[in-house]
């Protein structure tokens, strides 16, 4: 029967930042896709192993899957996707074969008895057992020198080393919106950042789900300033002061909300005024550059977005100083005229 392939395209592809090459350490990345996948009776995500599974999986049938070389004489690579099994081994065992420099926990290994191994071309492809199901363990990493039918283990990234930078760099919950327009606020200085607030116009309605849903801002009754709840500021923003780009994925961090009387310490009251909430920088925590317009957000009663981001210190966004944010209650009656 022919194979009942579909192409995917890639929108990118993010490496592990402590990727070595002449190591092969951290070898692993995520590929992002141009679109969904349709998942059918016959195309289904695999599993990964869950957070509290900590077996080797020494002694499972393992079965690697891909489009590498089938022999080593062989000078292309697979026009169609092959597969082929052998044990697991534990790290000690496969150890005795590479040795303690190759063999880490972040590995694992499938044996290479019979001449059959992952080869040239299968980089990246999955190493899946039966579990209750198939679970992917590993991710083909490396071989031998020697050849790919030399018998020599091959060496897999082992999935369940990574799953918290996998999920963290997964966009599986994203979700893109084209905007057609910026409303300012008509009093915005950019010299003082006074009124620094703006909407922005989406080009289609935004369908609500279960995990995605409108955020609620303050009752115009309410006139808390909020100070010793707890602020989450989530974005995009750069995660350090060294770092050059932005994130290229959402991240959060939290800290206090100060008092304008404790903010006025820090920022002076020509900076810190009623339409501003300031959030305490502890532990060097704080927005930071592209995390501007941001949400500011607390729990009361659920979650309530109370500001939105504006400026932190120019001496670094690590340096101390509490991070600015424009009050959202300031803003309530010119948000709701200004609403399409």
């Amino acid at each position: 029967a022919s194979q009942q392939r579909i192409r995917y395209t890639a929108s990118g592809i993010r490496y592990h930042p402590l990727y070595v090459s002449s190591t092969l350490r951290y070898d692993i990345a995520v590929v992002l896709l141009n679109s969904s996948i349709t998942f059918t009776d016959r195309i289904q995500p695999v599993r990964l192993p869950a957070r509290s599974d900590t077996r080797q999986f020494g002694g499972f049938v393992g079965t690697l899957s891909g489009f590498g070389r089938t022999t080593d004489a062989s000078q292309s690579i697979s026009t169609v996707v092959r597969f082929t099994s052998n044990p697991v081994m534990t790290n000690a065992n496969c150890i005795t074969r590479w040795g303690s420099s190759n063999i880490q926990d972040q590995n694992v290994c499938l044996s290479g008895t019979g001449g059959r191994s992952s080869c040239n071309g299968d980089s990246g492809g999955p190493l899946t057992v039966e579990s209750g199901g198939p679970i992917q363990i590993g991710v083909v990493s490396f071989v031998s020198i020697r050849g790919c039918e030399a018998g020599m283990p091959s060496v897999y990234s082992r999935v369940s080393f990574y799953l918290n930078w996998v999920e963290i760099n997964s966009d599986f919950q994203r979700i893109r919106f084209t905007s057609t327009g910026i409303r300012r606020h008509p009093e915005y200085d950019d010299t003082s950042l006074r009124n620094d607030v703006a909407l922005i116009l989406l080009n289609s309605p935004m369908t609500f789900t279960s995990r995605v849903k409108p955020i609620s801002l303050p009752a115009r009754t309410d006139t808390r300033q909020f100070e010793g709840f707890t602020g989450t500021v989530s974005g995009f923003g750069r995660s350090s002061d060294a770092s050059p780009y932005p994130s290229s994925i959402l991240r959060f961090t939290s800290n206090p909300i100060m008092s304008k009387a404790e903010c006025i310490v820090s920022w002076g009251f020509a900076l810190a005024q009623s339409q501003n909430v300031c959030l305490k920088p502890t532990g060097g925590r704080s927005s930071c550059n592209g995390d501007s317009g941001g949400p500011l957000t607390v729990n009361s009663g659920g979650v309530l977005q109370i500001g939105t981001v504006s400026f932190g210190s120019s001496y670094g966004c690590a340096s101390g100083w509490p991070s600015m944010y424009a009050r959202v209650s300031y803003f309530l009656s010119w948000i709701n005229e200004n609403i399409w």
